[in-house]
């Protein structure tokens, strides 16, 4: 990808593109371009982006973009680090109901914990008889104007 990239770059160049002007008139954004030219495959998004937005650099610098699409894909088929292997065993373990069950839990805890802090923080010591409302009837002098004296 390295090399492809760095093809990809001078061609660039060659046209007499900076980054930024690449970026402006191919609507590829200027991350991107930086990852595809310097060969960084983890800058780049999740790969059906990525092909499109390789695609349309190599296209918009009127080179063939199937070499540089094979070195991507050869590059997204290398073998997993020692890190990735262990979280994809951990999470082969787990029942396929526990990540549901996790996030409902900690949404149930983010309610509960509110609820908590809204009754002792915001309202302390405000008992059900302080807050009702009790209403009578109040009988008020009505002077009339029409009246006979």
């Amino acid at each position: 990808m390295r090399e492809c990239g760095k093809t990809l770059a001078a061609r660039r160049v060659d046209l007499g593109l900076s980054r930024e002007e690449a970026y402006k008139n191919f609507r590829v954004p200027l991350t991107f371009i930086c990852s595809i030219e310097d060969g960084y495959v983890e800058g780049l998004p999740p790969p059906i982006y990525a092909r499109g937005f390789i695609k349309t650099y190599c296209e918009a610098l009127g080179l063939s973009a199937h070499a540089t699409l094979d070195a991507y894909d050869d590059q997204l088929n290398r073998p997993l680090g020692p890190f990735a292997r262990l979280r994809i065993a951990r999470r082969a373990n787990r029942p396929a109901w526990f990540d549901d069950a996790v996030m409902w839990t900690a949404i149930a805890g983010v309610v509960v914990l509110c609820w908590i802090s809204y009754s002792l923080v915001v309202r302390p010591g405000v008992s059900r008889a302080d807050t009702s409302v009790q209403a009578e009837s109040v009988e008020l002098p009505v002077n009339d104007p029409f009246a006979a004296p």
